[in-house]
């Protein structure tokens, strides 16, 4: 068991990074199988817009900058941005 003590963001890819590299040693020694030709996809609904970039220090496209916002999430954008979700359908 994991516990990440971070904003959500950066616990997310903390997290995200352990899963990774726990997957890649599993594979190494012969724990876990990862076939090539199969493919497990999934809806994904509800993205955020925007996230937090440390680097820049602002919030900033999640995905591609041509996404545009709900339309019920627009009066976050200049007040809590991280609540916008994005409409990339």
């Amino acid at each position: 068991m994991f516990f990440a003590a971070a904003p959500w963001e950066k616990a997310c890819a903390i997290l995200g990074r352990i899963r990774l590299e726990a997957s890649t040693l599993l594979q190494k020694r012969g724990k876990l199988t990862v076939r090539a030709d199969q493919w497990n996809f999934l809806w994904v609904i509800d993205f955020p817009l925007m996230s937090y970039d440390e680097e820049r220090g602002g919030y900033a496209a999640t995905h591609h900058p041509f996404t545009a916002p709900i339309l019920e999430d627009v009066p976050f954008l200049d007040t809590d941005p991280k609540k916008v979700r994005g409409s990339a359908l």
